[in-house]
């Protein structure tokens, strides 16, 4: 068992790009025991007679062949990656999980991303689009480019947030880090929407980031330690799953548990991968939306676009991009947008499944963390929705202690069935959030946000008013009072 590097270049570029670091790593006169190997592959500015441009789901699977040939199952393998390189190790990792195939994937324990254009990349868009509007990989650079998002969401879900081995999900550490100064792509697009504590900026351009001339620069010391705690890691730490999941990444329908909500085989299941992790402001993001199949039976709803293959592929506000607004934001899962407020907010978040509502409720509470919970009116049409959504609004009556989680019911500008059926929309959410009527708090409840826009600006003052709130009724945890420790004197009087 053996610890590889297998670094990835990126567009326009070879394996000679990793040249410079290379000779870093012969000349270091402290050596760590792992393997290099650089992976090449074509990316020409302009295709020749007879030979074609691969596309990035070709270079995917050209990379799996690659690390089956040069590397074995036990390996610790560590991608590093510069700019497109680390879609391609994306694109790759989602591909083999999306296939049941996380048994076999396991081997990568660590993405290293440098440059990555995860939201993808302005610089000199008009000239892409006229000079290489036909060539595969320049197309999937562009901004917020659809396969290349929803690629992303699928990673953050199967193995950033992953705990086990299973078909479809496996643990694999992802560090994403932004050029200091690089005007290719921005710090925004290369950190993207992944965990705070694993993204980071180093000095240097686009090019420069991964070219250091000495090893006391801030990249190579970076590249140790990976290095180093991949030599650390062992086998032993992945645990496979005792238990198969569908194709969506969730985990098939069980029997609920005796004090939850009655739970179908086409509506939300439970995750049994254990309690959450405790941290303070941890932030849930809970979606209450239905799949595209459960969409289609509900009568009232007549578009199912919004929907996708599991919960939490909802995106209310998709639309053809316009003159008015040329961007791609509202293409994005709602969730998606959650956790970029939530991490611009400072906070570290997570995508919980919707069944297990009621017990991260007390969880949360009991923790000093946060649930947003984004509900889909035209879900709780189906009874499971709408039991989830209901006992979750009489969380705070009766002896309950208040919560000051927000509660999003977004109004879609882009969606004709809310102007066509709009009473329908009012009468769902009477009809599923009483009491959060009631109490009429406008902060916590967000109602009818019409835009991408609307909703990221009223859901950041949502989780700061949560987290001024949380200061003056959160738990305190402190030690028990007792005797002084052995080693504390006891002064007497003089």
């Amino acid at each position: 068992m053996a610890a590889v590097a297998v670094f990835v270049h990126g567009l326009f570029s070879s394996a000679r790009t990793w040249d410079t670091l290379e000779a870093l790593f012969l000349a270091d006169p402290d050596p760590i025991d792992v393997k290099r190997l650089p992976w090449n592959y074509p990316s020409p500015p302009v295709g020749r007679p007879l030979e074609s441009i691969p596309s990035f789901n070709t270079l995917a699977d050209s990379l799996w062949t690659f690390l089956e040939t040069e590397t074995d199952a036990e390996d610790r393998v560590c991608l590093v990656t510069h700019s497109q390189g680390g879609l391609i190790a994306q694109r790759l990792i989602v591909r083999m999980l999306k296939d049941g195939r996380g048994s076999e994937i396991q081997r990568i324990r660590s993405l290293v991303m440098f440059a990555c254009p995860n939201d993808g990349s302005e610089f000199h868009l008009t000239l892409r689009r006229g000079f290489f509007r036909r060539h595969p990989q320049v197309q999937d650079l562009k901004p917020f480019h659809q396969e290349v998002q929803d690629t992303r969401h699928d990673l953050i879900n199967r193995a950033v947030h992953a705990t086990v081995v299973s078909e479809s999900r496996c643990p694999i550490t992802v560090w994403a880090y932004a050029g200091q100064t690089d005007r290719v792509v921005t710090p925004e697009s290369a950190q993207s929407a992944f965990p705070k504590e694993n993204v980071g900026v180093l000095p240097g351009t686009h090019s420069k980031i991964i070219r250091p001339k000495s090893p006391d620069e801030l990249i190579y010391k970076k590249l140790r330690q990976h290095f180093q705690q991949l030599r650390a890691s062992h086998s032993s730490l992945r645990i496979p799953a005792q238990r198969s999941e569908t194709s969506s990444g969730q985990p098939p329908p069980t029997a609920p548990p005796a004090d939850g909500p009655p739970v179908s085989a086409s509506g939300p299941s439970p995750r049994p991968d254990g309690d959450p992790p405790t941290d303070a402001f941890l932030v849930h993001i809970v979606v209450a939306a239905g799949t595209t199949e459960e969409i289609r039976a509900i009568w009232p709803r007549r578009a199912d676009q919004y929907y996708g293959t599991s919960h939490d592929l909802w995106a209310p506000y998709m639309h053809e991009p316009t003159q008015e607004e040329p961007d791609y934001s509202g293409r994005l899962p709602l969730a998606y947008h959650a956790g970029v407020v939530a991490t611009v907010r400072d906070f570290k978040y997570r995508i919980a499944d919707v069944a297990q509502l009621q017990h991260l409720t007390t969880w949360a509470e009991e923790n000093n963390q946060f649930i947003i919970l984004l509900v889909d009116v035209w879900s709780t049409f189906m009874p499971e929705f709408a039991s989830i959504v209901h006992r979750y609004d009489v969380r705070a009556t009766g002896s309950e202690p208040q919560r000051n989680d927000p509660v999003v019911v977004p109004w879609s500008r882009y969606d004709p069935s809310f102007s066509i059926d709009g009473r329908l929309f009012w009468e769902r959410v009477s009809a599923n959030l009483p009491h959060a009527l009631e109490r009429g708090d406008p902060d916590l409840l967000i109602l009818a946000s019409e835009t991408p826009d609307e909703f990221k600006r009223r859901l950041a003052k949502a989780l700061t008013v949560a987290k001024t709130r949380l200061f003056t009724t959160g738990r305190v945890f402190q030690e028990p009072p007792g005797p002084p420790p052995p080693s504390m004197p006891i002064l007497g009087n003089p």
